[in-house]
């Protein structure tokens, strides 16, 4: 079934898949003007290992920023779409990340 496998094969490269919840802790933070930048989560999507890179601002960023700097696990929802060999997020991260945590005001 050389068609099936090459279906497979392509939607593995570019499948998006939606509704999906991520845990995971912040690997790496690629700051950008202002208060946004690029997170890069380690996380795990249905018990499986991802590496998902996410563009966030505002309270979001820097929940990420905190997230990293304390070592916290971080809970976001939303989509993820492989490009190429790596999996780019259009999340939102959950509201209960870092209950208890204070955070900069949004101007």
């Amino acid at each position: 079934m050389p068609i099936l496998e090459e279906t497979a094969r392509v939607f593995r490269e570019t499948g998006t898949e939606e509704g999906v919840q991520v845990l995971g802790t912040v690997h790496n933070l690629e700051h950008q003007t202002g208060n946004q930048g690029r997170v890069t989560i380690d996380g795990s999507v249905d018990g499986v290992p991802r590496r998902i890179m996410l563009e966030l601002s505002g309270v979001e960023h820097s929940l990420a920023v905190r997230s990293y700097e304390d070592r916290i696990p971080i809970v976001c929802h939303g989509e993820m779409t492989k490009e190429g060999r790596s999996w780019v997020g259009n999340y939102i991260l959950d509201e209960h990340n870092l209950r208890g945590y204070s955070l900069p005001n949004e101007e």
